[in-house]
């Protein structure tokens, strides 16, 4: 009997370890996308933040990520560890070669594949719920500085929260409204809305940050769907509108429209044909920029795509093997910037891995991916934004969360018939 009793009560002990150890990636992925809002709190309020404590917690979330990850691995986890240590090999190198440490440029590139190990190994996590419910609170801080804009800047300044992070204070020149710089659109708002207002960043403090995480969180419950509520996912869907409206988000609502009408292709193909995407884009934007059937001033696609093309005609061959930086700034392209410090092995080293590391993927992995794709490769023509953890690390999580859901459910269904 009382050795009954001692059995029992491991067993109970292992249950609620196991009951409280599931929820930390959840913890740790809504981490990431809150961190700057707090921080940016408390510089506010008085507590001086600099971009050393930005650092400090990027590297607490992704060490946090690790540890728990890496604490039990199996092979598919095995095969991302193996990713992590050829990026750090390929930036040692050419932090030696380039004669300069070329720490950012790991942070950004790490966070896709620690962040989808961390996604495998959350199976019996349930984040369905908490990213709804994250989504709600984004969406009533994005209403709060809409109406309220005073308000919301006297708790969060934005403009001291960036300059502290190390951002030129002449880069805030052009706005009188304390919004970071690329929440005034030169033109006006693309979006219209009844009163007039700024592009909304919400926790994210900048307006990009808000519309790739809108698109991240709607591509989840789009791709999910069926095995979601119905009223569940359409409340998602809701949020996820508002959220790219408000923050006029022009490439998030592109890039989701698409998603949605290619769904029923997007489950049939297989996923590995997505490698095409990128390719076939840069061929298109060629197009758009040597047509002269678009507009290629001012600061929309056209303009974006002429940037990035003129970067990529003015690549040397020093600069495309990662041994050079640009001499000029990136201007907000994805592709470039990865070019400028990686060279092409570190676009193939972040391109590749995803498509090609498991052989079979569930219809819902598959319409992940290729949403995911999509986004990315919009990122890579038009932004350098998809790097930053506040968003990478949901992209990337929810990637590795749905296969472990979704693929290894499948098998075991498979198995028991």
């Amino acid at each position: 009997m009382v050795a009954d009793y001692v059995l029992d009560e491991h067993v109970v002990g292992r249950e609620i370890s196991g009951a409280w150890t599931r929820h930390i990636p959840t913890l740790i992925v809504v981490g990431c996308v809150l961190f700057n809002f707090f921080l940016c709190f408390i510089n506010t309020v008085g507590f001086r933040i600099s971009g050393a404590y930005v650092v400090l917690s990027e590297m607490t979330l992704v060490s946090a990520s690790l540890l728990y990850t890496f604490s039990s691995p199996n092979r598919e986890r095995c095969f991302w560890l193996i990713i992590i240590v050829f990026e750090i090999v390929l930036i040692s190198i050419l932090s030696i070669l380039r004669d300069e440490v070329l720490f950012k440029s790991l942070r950004d590139v790490m966070i896709m594949p620690v962040f989808i190990a961390l996604g495998l190994a959350s199976q019996r996590a349930e984040f369905t719920k908490p990213l709804l419910w994250l989504s709600a609170f984004i969406c009533v801080i994005a209403l709060f500085e809409a109406f309220f804009l005073k308000s919301f800047t006297g708790l969060f300044s934005i403009k001291d929260f960036f300059i502290a992070k190390g951002y030129n204070a002449s880069s805030f020149e052009y706005t009188d409204a304390d919004v970071f710089v690329s929440g005034i659109r030169p033109g006006g708002r693309f979006f219209p809305l009844p009163f007039k207002t700024h592009r909304i960043s919400s926790v994210f403090l900048e307006p990009v940050s808000l519309g790739f995480y809108a698109f991240i969180s709607g591509l989840y419950f789009i791709a999910m769907k069926d095995r979601l509520p119905r009223r569940q996912v359409l409340l998602a869907v809701f949020l996820t509108f508002v959220l790219i409206w408000l923050g006029d988000a022009r490439m998030a609502l592109g890039s989701l429209v698409v998603v949605i009408a290619c769904r029923p292709i997007f489950s049939r193909l297989d996923h590995r044909l997505s490698v095409l995407i990128f390719p076939a884009s840069l061929l298109l934007g060629l197009f758009v920029v040597e047509s002269g059937l678009f507009n290629l001033t001012g600061e929309g696609l056209g303009a974006r795509l002429l940037w990035t093309f003129q970067g990529i005609w003015n690549t040397g061959n020093s600069q495309f093997f990662g041994l050079q930086p640009y001499s000029k700034e990136m201007v907000d392209s994805g592709f470039l910037y990865l070019l400028s410090y990686q060279g092409m092995w570190g676009v193939l080293l972040y391109w590749l891995p995803p498509i090609f590391f498991k052989g079979k993927f569930s219809k819902e992995a598959k319409i992940y991916w290729y949403g995911a794709s999509i986004f990315l490769t919009s990122g890579f023509l038009v932004s350098d934004a998809i790097y930053t953890i506040k968003t990478a690390a949901l992209l990337w999580f929810c990637y590795g969360y749905i296969i472990a859901r979704t693929c290894n459910q499948e098998k075991g269904n498979a198995t028991a018939i």
